[in-house]
């Protein structure tokens, strides 16, 4: 990760510059060059004031691994599917961390990506930028913390432990979006290192494995109370728009949706063949009649062994 200077070392420059201008902000000088030595410091605080919100908001780096990373590339939509269900987990957490009453604009809900970079595949997030008068961790900062912790606890077998006081504070979309994120992150079936550094210059490693990916989406759809089953059957395609799959079993029939373009590859392999699946399995009730609703996706899917 790029290193970021101190606050205080940006500080001292941005005070000084500021100091600067005062001598000259109600004087225009004629003098070419004075003028060019102003027009330099004006574009000095610009940077400044930029570099310390860059400093004082966290950044995240992710390295992605796995089935669509090739050549240290990615292919298209599996980055899209991350960049949009961290986007949604991220504005979602956001959201739920603002006062009674306040409005979440699209600006201060939206990660920025900054670079991409070799290594695997590698990618730069800031959070919006933040007032520079701010002296409590921002609520954007706090967000990606929050979502770092539940990788955390996933990454050290803590998932049970964390699980339940993350879910009692997240609210619905948080929780689906975290489902997709992992699940996404699942299929890929390779590792995700996420690396975040806070404003206060201090820095986390995850390092979190497919299946730990796959363990925290499980978890979090049994918490919420989504079943989770895992079945073995003969796997057929059964729509394709949306993308559904009918796995048939000795006992019953599941038609599942397809999660994202990675999982329908794979789909796509192990057509007509005894297959084993993960399903989530979700109880609700429709808002207009009233009446139960189950929706199910597909979380996960291999072929069965042979039972020979």
């Amino acid at each position: 990760m790029r290193p970021i200077r101190p606050i205080s070392d940006i500080r001292h420059e941005l005070d000084t510059a500021r100091a600067y201008r005062s001598t000259y902000v109600d004087r225009r000088s004629d003098d070419r060059w004075v003028r060019l030595m102003h027009a330099e410091n004006e574009r000095e605080i610009v940077a400044l004031e930029r570099e310390l919100n860059l400093a004082r908001s966290s950044q995240l780096e992710l390295s992605l691994e796995g089935a669509p990373v090739q050549d240290h590339t990615v292919t298209v939509p599996f980055f899209q599917r991350v960049l949009e269900q961290l986007q949604a987990v991220f504005r979602s957490t956001r959201r739920s961390l603002l006062a009674p009453g306040a409005a979440l604009s699209h600006k201060d809900s939206a990660l920025l990506l900054g670079a991409t970079a070799p290594g695997s595949f590698r990618a730069y997030f800031n959070v919006p930028p933040t007032q520079l008068e701010l002296a409590d961790i921002p609520a954007a900062d706090a967000a990606l913390v929050s979502i770092v912790d539940l990788f955390a606890a996933a990454q050290d077998h803590r998932v049970v432990d964390v699980i339940r006081t993350w879910t009692s504070s997240a609210d619905e979309p948080t929780v689906r979006g975290m489902i997709k994120l992992a699940s996404t992150l699942a299929s890929a079936r390779g590792r995700t290192d996420i690396r975040l550094r806070t404003a206060d210059g201090a820095e986390r490693l995850v390092r979190l494995s497919a299946e730990q990916a796959r363990q925290l989406a499980v978890a979090l759809a049994g918490e919420t109370g989504r079943e989770v089953v895992s079945i073995v059957g003969h796997l057929q395609m059964a729509q394709d728009d949306p993308p559904r799959v009918r796995v048939t079993t000795p006992e019953d029939e599941y038609l599942a949706a397809v999660l994202n373009d990675e999982m329908l590859d794979r789909v796509k392999q192990l057509l007509f063949l005894q297959v084993s699946a993960t399903l989530v399995i979700d109880m609700r009730t429709s808002p207009t009649t009233g009446a139960p609703m189950t929706r199910i996706e597909l979380l996960d899917l291999e072929q069965a062994p042979d039972p020979g």
